[in-house]
Parts: structure tokens; sequence; C-alpha cells
């Protein structure tokens, strides 16, 4: 626990972080401020260090409790109704995946596991979690799910009104 003391301030600094974006009304500022405060603040550090794997134990569980506990009975009759469209869009997000994780790893761009959980939709939380147990490049992974994360935030509003407007609804 030597690290106990850098691990405290590097957790302020998120909470700090996390705190500011959500005010400032962030879509998923919670998240992406802590995550933008505590790069910023390791960009100044000459350490090494990782986190504990306790630590990341514990927010890989919280994080599963969390989704868990959104899960409400109706949404299996949602799903029933909506089962088709889900499965055809899951299994063409997943296909896009392989076909981009195939491209990278040919072109030499990256390792199969790096490109593949970068490549892949989903929840960057949840990605750079299984990321760490696939032992993929978690920096690498980061930057990709952060800069999608933060693309489709930035575009959404403006391709929300232009497919409203072109489709008529």
């Amino acid at each position: 626990m030597q690290n106990l003391p850098n691990l405290l301030i590097t957790l302020a600094v998120g909470a700090l972080g996390g705190a500011v974006f959500s005010k400032l009304k962030i879509p998923g500022g919670a998240l992406i401020g802590a995550m933008v405060a505590v790069v910023l603040f390791r960009s100044f550090q000459a350490t090494g260090e990782v986190m504990p794997s306790w630590l990341k134990f514990s927010v890989q569980v919280m994080l599963g409790v969390m989704v868990g506990y959104m899960f409400k009975p109706q949404m299996v009759g949602h799903l029933s109704q909506l089962i088709l469209p889900v499965i055809i869009s899951s299994l063409a997000l997943v296909v896009t995946g392989v076909l981009v994780t195939a491209i990278f790893h040919k072109l030499g761009i990256m390792d199969t596991p790096t490109a593949y959980m970068a490549t892949s939709p989903g929840a960057m939380t949840a990605m750079v979690g299984l990321a760490s147990d696939t032992k993929a490049n978690l920096p690498v992974v980061l930057a990709f799910h952060f800069f999608r994360l933060f693309t489709v935030m930035a575009t959404a509003p403006l391709l929300l009104k232009f497919l409203k407007w072109s489709l008529g609804r």
C-alpha cells in the first residue's frame, strides 16, 4: 500500500473531474470528466504504477451491479417485440468489428486483441475492463472508445435532426 496516497489523490482528481463535467451537463459527464481529469493528472506523473487489482475488480463488480440494477421485467416484453432488429444490429456491429480487426491486423496497425477490443461496440467501461482481461493494449482501446464516445456525443444532436428531417419523423 505504498502508493495509497497517490491512489487517493487520483481518486479525488477523478471525482472532481466527474463532478465538473456533470455540473456542465455533459452527457456521460461523470465518466468522461473523471477520465479526462485523471488522464491529465497522470500525464504529469513520471510513475508507471498500475491500478491495484482489488480496485479494478471492485469497479468492474460495481459496474456490473449498476447495469443489472437497471433491469426491469418490462424490458423482456419490449425486447421480444424488437428481437429481430436487435439481432440484426448486434450482428452487423460484431461483423464490422471483426472486419476492421482483420484489416488492422493485416496492415500491422495493431495486434488482434487490441484491434478487436478497440473496434468492438460497447460501453467504454465494459470494453476497457474486458480489454484488460484479454491482454489488449489498454491505452489504445481506451483512446478508441473515448474518441468514439466523444464523436457520437458531439454529432448525435445534429445527426438526429438531419435524420428526422430526411426521414420525415
